[in-house]
């Protein structure tokens, strides 16, 4: 069994209401929930429990993500945040208490129609951790589902074997339901149609703007940080906006208009570009032209040098074959001389040269002895040195052995006449017993010395506090004083302040100055004034504001009656203009030959009848005067037509006769001369008491007509005849005159006294801030009290000093005698006096010093007498080394003496032989033929030379003939080549053979640099327009070797062509933008955009009324609440202007031609304005900036008002803050209920009235409680609420559902539980008595 069957709730679920009512809300592996359903009573579900265990999460999915599918983190925050994601809500997290891979989810929202069927809505989820995509599907069905349990009449099951449903089986099972298939949606765009289709039946705008008010409400935590003026803001949100269509065509209009404007600076700017490029093609074919007029002249002149080079090297060819000729005849008779001389040279050579050669080899042998003698002299000179200085050194190493010998003997003796010696190991167990010593004296030094400093120190210290508790008794009379005189300043200005005649309660200024005697801060004291102070202040204030309203009223009033007179001095005889659509219809009429006529022209006052101003206005504002009428025998084709057309209601025809002609329009009517007969008939059909059934209209103004009712204002010109519309005029204008005098005056004296109200008003702040903290007083108070404070630290810092300084005392005299019994203990080792203190461990250390250094020295002379044994044995061993080495030196001497004698006899006897007289004459001639032979040499060298230096510039001469020969025909084929260039470049442009016929014309000093120069500007000129002539208009540029090259419409255009083009372009494009602004400001359009918001503005006029009709039927306690909607100008906005001309008070339809010229200027300036701001900012289109600036909701201002049986009184931010925290609540939520009551009575009687409200009510008392849920019961409004607390339990309520929500750890991660119970407006039951399982 299950709630939905339980008997003792039926009643509180089939609770009457106008739509669907929510039954359940059902949530499948979402979040923390594997499984939950939330059941509603009586439309109504609490959810409760601690933070974080999902009351918010549940609310989210249904208000707003299950209505349209926008998971947005906006939306799933209450709070408008952006922390949470979908994913979240999916797949967890480390902080979300579980964490999937991969995950499927359902949401669902039942509702049970007024018939007693169901209808469920539901959103399908899916993610997975390796995509960032969320999959996203929906449904409606005809009935109810279920999460795979066993439950009555479910025609869906969502989970099957455990499983949620894929969307392939989702869709396939709701398509097929029998009877009636569901609706499956893919995606959430699908999905919301689907919702706003099958369960609000509402447009798409107006879907929108109720979700966004619901998100409103969901998320308002109203307390005392929330102002009437917020909550108007929230109303002005939740009204419909501005038809999209209509803006829309005005916004495409003028876009239409930008990009003509657009095309035509862009055309602009193609035309100068190509114009740029034009001129530096230009100037760079002319450039060329000229450097080939250059180049042909110096073509000329090359080819000439070319001859003449030519024609002088073939001469010096010439000149050097003789010279060659010579040169071999020369070159012969030399080489046949040379040849003698060598011949006998070669003969005395062979003769003289076997002498010299053995003269001088023994030369040579005799001195490598000589050397090799003196070699051995020199190392057995160095051996001998060597064997001296080891002599030496042995000597000395004996000596130095002896001495340490005798030394380490009497070391010895001194060390071992010591008592306490034992050996080397007593030199260690010495060591510790002094360090131990050392470091006892040590401390019993230091602690005995701290024991004297902590003795001054605690006698400083008592002196310090002494005087430092003086200092303080000084510093607290001197700020008792201070606080006294000062605090006697202040109170005697506070008893002064006062507003109309009232000043400040006496016991608040007694608190005050008592604090001010107490307190060091002013401003602290200044509390016990400041509510009494802030009341008298908010006085003055209320009385400045109601002062500056009356100053605004009036000169609203003013500006009111101002344009009223303006506009009824130029208006004189007009008649009542038509709307567009009794326009239409007259057209179509006359159009199909019916003659038709608007009924005011037909009509006229009967004589005697009155004044029928507020009659003619019931008329004009019911649609009758401007009806049209045709002949008795023309209606029915007249109907057919306007049938045809959709504008049937425009025809007016007579009805049933009233029977008394004094209650029907001909008592003070009559038809003009030429009218057709039927207007008698129609004004005896139309009763001047109209009942519940009949049309008509009364004298005062009161009119009924089919479904419209209303009553007109008594004010415009009347246009039932001449003489009447005249003397209305006339009446009226002294009205008006007679009034905006009045008003003037009445103004005047508005404005003095609030001139007056603000002087008082700001000296009045002034005191209160004065006497809030002067600076003078404040300084005086606080250098006081910083005087007495920093006494007071300084006592208590000198005292804690000195107890500082005692402990310190006691602990050094402790530390003292325990150094000195651990002293004696540390100089018993050494058999010391530990009276001597110092001087006998003095003494004791210098003698272990000795001892230690004396041991060193006994160890060292050891080592070094091992040492010496060990140099001698090494000593010995080289001296027979130095003598071997001396022996065999002396054996190589004597057998280098021996050969040098031998080589000296041999050199003697060769040198005599070379002495002999033959010898010399040979070696005469000898001389005489090499310098012959050298002579001949030298010449014939240069007669070498000589002919290389001719065969040379013979071989050059005749290289560069060829070369010479074609180097002057290259000039001539190049004086050729540069006269054809020229030929090209005064061809290649048509203004070079205009400009300069003749090619001498061209004569100017160009350079190759001049050229490229040029050719660079026109290539930059070109790079530069290039991207302009390519988008987004292409004439597809190119650059090419004869120039700039474009194409359009398949056809090559040169620069000069393409700037001809697009001047001709920008003439037209010119003309077109003139035409496009005509047709973007059409009369039609202008009308249609008025029409619309005028209508909007009273579309919001009939729901402040709605919204004020439900406020009638609420109490809220003993108070009614109220709400009025004033048209207002949006300040400094771009529209200001048109808000004022239209405000939903002026009916459009009835103003004449200078009104709309002046609506079109006033949009005009609008739309400028807009695009100016448009183009500083690009975050908003244009469409956007104008949707905002013409949305009305804008141009409105609400006033909220208090009804009690004592009178009605506005509800101001003062008013309002005097109330209780959760009253302002209270009364901030009766208003929003009541405009979203009025909502869903604009979407239908069938809609869901379900709501969402986070944390509901906190900080509310139950009584205020009780309140609203009897308010919102009145509005049959259904809701899901969360709070920490249960706000259930109240006789307000007849019926609700609440889930206690508890957060659980279970094996697989953290879970969801709930407890159920269930109000009954009597009693709470637990959920298992309906059979809900918890």
């Amino acid at each position: 069994m299950t709630l939905f069957t339980a008997q003792d709730v039926q009643g509180l679920l089939t609770r009457p209401a106008r739509g669907l009512l929510p039954t359940r809300l059902i949530l499948v592996n979402y979040w923390l929930y594997p499984v939950q359903v939330f059941h509603f009573v009586a439309g109504r579900l609490f959810l409760t429990g601690h933070n974080g265990s999902g009351k918010s999460t549940a609310l989210t999915a249904a208000i707003t993500l299950l209505l349209d599918g926008d998971s947005a983190p906006a939306r799933l925050d209450p709070f408008g945040g952006q922390r949470r994601h979908l994913r979240y809500y999916l797949l967890g997290g480390p902080d979300a208490g579980f964490q999937e891979r991969g995950r499927r989810s359902y949401l669902a929202l039942e509702f049970r129609t007024p018939e007693g069927e169901y209808q469920t809505i539901g959103l399908g989820l899916s993610a997975s951790e390796g995509s960032t995509n969320i999959g996203k599907w929906g449904f409606w069905v005809p009935g109810r589902v279920g999460t795979g349990q066993e439950e009555d009449g479910v025609s869906l099951d969502l989970v099957d074997a455990g499983q949620p449903l894929t969307e392939r089986v989702l869709r396939e099972r709701v398509t097929r339901l029998e009877p009636q298939p569901g609706e499956f949606a893919s995606g959430q765009g699908e999905y919301a149609g689907v919702v706003r289709r099958r369960i609000y039946g509402a447009g798409e705008r107006d879907f929108q703007d109720t979700l966004d008010l619901l998100l409103t409400v969901r998320g308002s935590k109203l307390g005392r940080e929330v102002r009437p003026a917020q909550i108007a803001e929230l109303l002005r949100r939740s009204l419909p906006s501005l038809s999209a269509g209509v803006t829309g065509k005005l916004a495409d209009g003028i876009e239409r208009l930008d990009r003509h404007s657009e095309r035509l600076r862009l055309l602009d700017t193609q035309t100068e570009a190509a114009r740029r490029v034009a001129t530096a093609n230009f100037h760079a074919a002319l450039t060329a032209a000229r450097l080939a007029w250059k180049r042909r002249h110096d073509s000329a002149v090359r080819a000439d040098i070319a001859k003449t080079e030519l024609e002088a090297t073939r001469a010096e060819a010439a000149t050097q074959a003789t010279l060659l000729t010579e040169l071999a005849g020369q070159e012969a008779a030399l080489i046949h001389d040379s040849g003698a001389v060598r011949v006998e040279l070669e003969a005395l050579e062979d003769a003289a040269s076997g002498q010299e050669n053995q003269l001088g080899n023994t030369e040579r042998k005799l001195a490598e002895v000589r050397a090799a003698l003196e070699q051995n002299r020199g190392r057995i000179r160095r051996e001998r040195e060597r064997e001296e200085r080891t002599r030496t050194h042995q000597s000395e190493t004996t000596a130095a052995r002896e001495t340490d010998t005798a030394a380490l003997a009497g070391l010895e003796t001194e060390i071992a006449a010591r008592p306490w010696w034992d050996g080397e190991d007593s030199l260690p167990v010495r060591t510790a017993a002094l360090d131990a010593a050392e470091t006892a004296l040590k401390v019993y030094e230091r602690d005995t010395e701290r024991l004297s400093e902590r003795q001054d120190a605690a006698a400083r210290a008592a002196e310090q506090s002494t005087l430092a508790r003086q200092n303080l008794e000084d510093r607290t009379a001197a700020l008792e004083a201070v606080l006294t005189d000062t605090g006697a300043q202040l109170t005697a200005r506070a008893e002064t302040l006062n507003w109309a005649g009232q000043g400040l309660p006496p016991e608040a200024t007694d608190a005050y100055g008592t604090a001010l005697e107490t307190t060091v801060e002013i401003a602290d004291a200044f509390t016990s004034i400041a509510e009494a102070g802030t009341e008298l202040l908010g006085m003055a204030r209320e009385d400045g504001a109601l002062s500056r309203e009356r100053v605004r009223a009036l000169q609203a009033e003013q500006s009111e009656l101002q344009d009223r007179l303006n506009r009824l001095q130029n208006q004189s005889g007009a008649e009542p203009p038509l709307p567009a659509a009794r326009a239409r219809a007259l057209d179509e009429l006359r159009g199909a030959g019916i003659a038709a006529q608007p009924f005011y022209r037909l009509v006229k006052p009967l004589k005697g009848a009155g004044e029928l101003g507020l009659l003619e206005g019931a008329l004009l504002a019911s649609g009758l005067l401007t009806a049209l009428v045709v002949p008795a025998e023309q209606h029915a084709g007249a109907l057919d037509v306007l049938r045809r057309a959709n504008l049937a209601d425009a025809l007016l025809s007579a009805g049933a006769a009233i029977k008394a002609k004094k209650d029907s329009l001909r008592a003070v009517l009559e038809s003009e001369k030429d009218a057709p007969d039927g207007v008698l008939d129609i004004l005896g059909s139309l009763s001047l008491k109209p009942g519940s059934s009949s049309a008509g209209l009364d004298a005062l103004g009161h009119w009924h007509n089919g479904v419209l009712a209303g009553g007109a204002s008594d004010e415009g010109l009347r246009f039932l005849g001449a003489v009447a519309r005249e003397r209305e005029r006339e009446r009226q204008l002294a009205l008006l005159a007679e009034g905006l005098e009045l008003v003037e005056d009445r103004l005047d004296s508005a404005q003095a006294e609030l001139e007056m109200l603000e002087t008082a008003l700001a000296a009045l702040e002034s005191e209160l801030d004065y006497l809030r903290g002067p600076r003078d007083l404040s300084g005086q108070r606080r250098t006081a009290a910083r005087g007495r404070d920093e006494a007071l630290n300084t006592l208590t810092l000198r005292s804690e000093a000195q107890e500082l300084a005692l402990a310190a005392l006691a602990e050094a005299q402790a530390r003292a005698a325990g150094a000195g019994e651990a002293l004696e203990l540390a100089f018993a080792p050494l058999a010391l006096n530990a009276d001597a203190g110092r001087d006998s461990l003095s003494a004791a250390q210098a003698d272990y010093r000795d001892a230690a250094a004396q041991w060193t020295q006994t160890r060292n002379l050891l080592e070094r007498l091992e040492r010496a044994g060990a140099d001698l044995e090494t000593l010995a061993q080289e001296l027979l080394e130095h003598a071997a080495e001396l022996t065999e030196l002396e054996t190589e001497r004597q057998t280098a003496e021996a050969t040098r004698d031998a080589l000296q006899a041999t050199l003697l006897q060769l040198r005599a032989q070379h002495d002999a007289p033959d010898a010399a004459k040979l070696r005469a001639r000898l001389n005489e033929l090499r310098g012959r032979a050298r002579e001949l040499e030298r010449s014939s060298q240069n007669l070498s030379r000589q002919r290389i230096a001719a065969e040379e510039r013979g071989r050059l001469a005749a290289e560069r003939l060829p070369g010479l020969q074609g180097a002057s025909e290259a000039a001539a084929l190049a004086l050729a080549e540069a006269v054809r260039t020229l030929d090209e470049r005064r061809a290649a442009h048509p203004r070079l053979a205009e400009d300069h016929p003749e090619p001498a014309d061209l004569t100017l000093n160009v350079s190759e640099t001049d050229r490229q120069a040029a050719d660079y500007a026109l290539r930059e000129e070109y790079d530069a327009a290039r991207p302009l002539l390519e988008a987004p208009f292409s004439y597809h540029p190119r650059f090419t070797p004869e120039g700039p090259r474009f194409s359009h419409d398949g056809q090559t255009l040169t620069s000069d062509a393409l700037l001809s083009y697009l001047a001709g372009e920008l003439d037209a494009a010119r003309a077109l933008l003139t035409e496009e602004e005509a047709r973007v400001f059409h009369a039609e359009l202008i009308r249609e955009l008025v029409e619309e918001l005028d209508a909007k503005q009273r579309e919001t006029a009939n729901w402040v009324a709605g919204i004020r009709a439900t406020l009638d039927k609420l109490r809220f306690h003993d108070e009614r609440l109220d709400l009025e909607g004033r048209p207002r100008a949006p300040a400094g906005q771009p529209a200001e202007a048109l808000a004022r001309s239209v405000n939903g008070r002026i009916d459009p339809s009835h103003q004449n031609e200078a009104w709309w010229s002046g609506v079109r200027d006033e949009l005009q300036t609008v739309v400028r304005d807009l695009q100016a701001r448009a183009g500083a900012d690009s975050m908003l289109s244009f469409a956007q900036e104008l949707e905002r600036a013409l949305d009305y909701r804008e141009w409105i201002d609400f006033t909220f008002l208090s009804v009690t049986p004592s009178g009605k009184k506005e509800i101001t931010d003062r008013t309002f803050a005097q109330r209780s925290g959760g009253e302002r609540s209270a009364v901030l939520y009766t208003f929003l209920f009541a405009a979203l009551g009025a909502r869903f009575d604009q979407l239908g009687p069938r809609v869901p009235r379900l709501i969402g409200l986070d944390e509901a009510f906190a900080g509310m008392d139950l009584a205020n409680i009780g309140a609203l849920y009897r308010v919102m019961d009145d509005l049959e409004l259904s809701w899901i609420a969360t709070s920490e607390r249960r706000i259930d339990l109240s006789p307000a309520l007849s019926g609700a559902a609440t889930y206690q929500l508890i957060r659980v750890a279970t094996a697989r991660g953290s879970s969801v539980g709930s407890l159920c119970f269930v109000w009954d407006g009597h009693s709470a039951q637990e959920g298992r008595k309906y059979g809900l399982a918890d």
